[in-house]
């Protein structure tokens, strides 16, 4: 009777410890914290060690990012393909995830060239911009839909092309656009999307790039296309 009292009591034993370890563990094996979803630092560790080859540990990994649960900053840097398309438009956007819905961003943009200058065919898209703003992100920063706001100001010169008028000015208003973030490797993504803006101007329009006579001036309100993206975004 003693023996098979000690039999039963390792065998409730051992299917204790058994169950314990089964709920310490994922459905891939990976740590539980107590309340039963996965330690966000074992997943962000599962995910450094796989998130070249596993789409689930990429998204664990990009995840904790956004929670701000690993050590890695939040920070993205990034430069955009259809403004260097715009006549060799410099451009840099610095952005921050300030939770894991929102970021914060800043971008300015430099286009000082004047092409064939002097001549009768002369063209420009010379500018300064500078832009203040946020991206709301409906999973998580840096990664798929966003749609984002912005103040912004810019210095402008622009004409011959489509037209021999000229149009210089300062323009300051609102800008609204929407886009979609490709994770190609949890550092870096192809950022898409596209913006209008609209706002009021205090502006000079001349007859042609170079011949200084003036046609228009004063004050307008505006509403143009402010953006095609295609950036490269680099995520720290």
């Amino acid at each position: 009777m003693l023996k098979k009292t000690i039999t039963i009591a390792a065998v409730a034993l051992l299917l204790c410890v058994c169950r314990s370890e089964a709920r310490s563990q994922g459905p891939s094996g990976q740590e539980q914290t107590p309340a039963g979803g996965y330690s966000e630092r074992a997943a962000g560790i599962n995910a450094r060690q796989n998130k070249w080859t596993d789409p689930r540990a990429m998204n664990d990994w990009m995840r904790a990012h956004a929670d701000g649960s690993l050590s890695a900053s939040r920070w993205s840097v990034s430069t955009n393909v259809g403004d260097w398309a715009a006549l060799g438009t410099a451009n840099l956007w610095l952005a921050f995830g300030l939770s894991r819905h929102v970021s914060l961003e800043l971008d300015a943009k430099a286009n000082p060239w004047t092409f064939n200058r002097g001549g009768d065919s002369q063209f420009e898209n010379r500018n300064v911009t500078t832009a203040l703003g946020a991206r709301w992100w409906p999973w998580y920063v840096y990664s798929g839909w966003w749609f984002g706001g912005k103040a912004q100001y810019q210095q402008y010169n622009r004409g011959g092309i489509g037209s021999s008028e000229t149009e210089e000015g300062d323009a300051v208003g609102l800008a609204l656009g929407l886009g979609y973030a490709v994770q190609v490797a949890p550092w870096f993504n192809i950022d898409f999307g596209l913006g209008f803006w609209g706002g009021t101007t205090a502006f000079v329009t001349y007859a042609c790039p170079r011949c200084g006579k003036v046609v228009d001036s004063g004050h307008k309100l505006f509403i143009l296309p402010n953006e095609v993206l295609i950036s490269a975004q680099f995520i720290f």
